[in-house]
């Protein structure tokens, strides 16, 4: 298989068998907030798939970087790395909100406000989080600190949560149009219908994989 083969294969992976929703509730909390501001649901996904390429490709450069001056892993070794993302994040929000606000003070206010919920959260932290760990398999045949296959999976990973999150809306909205017995009604049909997601995606995966 070609490299353009075996990076289209990686992409259709994490969207579908590997979705950061669905196998593992990344980005619960984002998809609460957008659910209840629909209308947010473009700037939000664009925002976010931005972040999420951002957040892997920092990844990369910080694992390439570790492997590059051989440090020893110790016990704390991942927690070190989580910490190196988060402040990553934390570094991308402060320089783009900047700039943005600087140079487009309009488009900056009318993204404000998914602009923070875009950046922090589980999906843009567990984007570089799921590319350390599944490198070995999705990255066979191909260099391990792959620039461009840290790329493409940023890109995936936001399409995926999109997916996931334009699932759960129209999904919600239906269940919402039917008349159901008031024991199953709201919530209860929500946790149903998320649950039967999960499973149908878990499923596809063939497999429970955990950080």
């Amino acid at each position: 298989m070609s490299d353009f083969g075996r990076f289209m294969t990686m992409a259709v992976t994490v969207i579908f068998a590997e979705n950061l929703f669905f196998s593992r509730a990344l980005g619960t909390e984002a998809v609460i907030r957008i659910m209840a501001h629909p209308k947010d649901f473009l700037k939000f996904g664009v925002i976010l798939t931005i972040v999420t390429v951002l957040s892997s490709v920092t990844g990369w450069m910080i694992d390439a970087a570790i492997t590059a001056l051989k440090f020893t892993v110790y016990a704390s070794y991942y927690v070190g790395k989580s910490l190196a993302y988060v402040a990553a994040l934390i570094l991308i929000y402060l320089i783009a909100s900047s700039f943005l606000r600087r140079i487009a003070p309009v488009f900056y206010r009318s993204i404000s406000k998914v602009l923070s919920v875009a950046v922090f959260n589980t999906a843009a932290l567990g984007a570089p989080l799921l590319l350390t760990r599944l490198r070995p398999t999705l990255f066979t045949g191909l260099p391990v600190s792959n620039f461009l296959g840290a790329l493409i999976f940023g890109v995936a990973v936001g399409i995926g949560f999109m997916f996931a999150l334009l699932l759960m809306m129209e999904g919600i909205r239906q269940i919402e149009a039917i008349d159901l017995p008031d024991s199953f009604d709201g919530l209860p049909a929500r946790f149903i219908y998320i649950g039967l997601l999960a499973l149908a995606f878990a499923g596809v995966a063939g497999r429970q994989t955990l950080f």
